[in-house]
């Protein structure tokens, strides 16, 4: 079985939201919509050298699958993130 988590609360910054608007054409509130408070989302850890640890969520957002990648949060919440990015698999 894989590993799922939860969204209660998603951050995303105002950086991050305007690179999702004018770079890859999604609007936060979509990604929110797809990944806060739906339930366990099936995801992979990523360790990146740069970025650390995250996890990477595959979902749909207008009916094309859009990789989003999600930081934990420092507060110790285990079910708030902060949004990474979030890009169209079929682009």
């Amino acid at each position: 079985m894989a590993p799922t988590l939860v969204v209660s609360r998603l951050q995303i910054s105002h950086r991050v939201a305007e690179k999702l608007r004018y770079k890859h054409g999604i609007l936060p509130q979509q990604v929110r919509d797809a990944v806060e408070g739906v339930g366990r989302l099936p995801f992979s850890w990523h360790y990146d050298p740069e970025r650390g640890q995250r996890a990477l969520v595959v979902t749909v957002i207008d009916d094309e699958p859009v990789l989003v990648v999600l930081y934990p949060a420092r507060g110790g919440n285990a079910e708030e993130w902060w949004l990474g990015s979030a890009y169209h698999l079929n682009s």
